[in-house]
């Protein structure tokens, strides 16, 4: 299981419109951000085992 972060709930299909994917490249692993019409809706933490546990936790 990848550590991801709801922000909102999920649509039943695709985000739609309005929808788009900013992919952050910290010094190590990547973080994509789904958003729809500038709201933050999900967050994906990809090469980071560590923060697995911390989305776990909330």
């Amino acid at each position: 299981m990848l550590p991801v972060l709801d922000t909102a709930a999920r649509p039943e299909g695709a985000y739609g419109s309005g929808h788009r994917n900013i992919c952050l490249l910290p010094a190590k692993g990547v973080i994509i951000l789904d958003v729809v019409d500038d709201v933050v809706m999900f967050v994906e933490v990809l090469d980071r085992p560590e923060v697995k546990a911390s989305f776990r936790a909330l």
